[in-house]
């Protein structure tokens, strides 16, 4: 996955005889933001990644469609 500031780290967290988990963690200008992760039954390793990297994509969509101010200032407005 390639967008200018953003990087992500995979690694397999557990892998057993019915499937796998796998997880990245996720940083945007050497800051990490989260880690996403995915589980289940993958045919193959090609397959786990792939399924990660679409939850990754829409991660980062939607964060960089919040409102950022730089406090919880907004999440305060929407909850009073």
């Amino acid at each position: 996955m390639s967008l200018p500031g953003w990087t992500t780290r995979v690694e397999a967290a557990a892998v057993w005889s019915d499937g796998s988990c796998y997880h990245a963690d996720v940083s945007r200008n050497g800051s990490l933001l989260c880690r996403v992760s995915v589980a289940g039954s993958f045919s193959t390793r090609e397959a786990a990644a792939s399924a990660l990297e679409r939850k990754l994509w829409c991660w980062i969509a939607e964060f960089e469609a919040r409102d950022h101010m730089g406090s919880n200032a907004a999440m305060l407005r929407a909850t009073a």
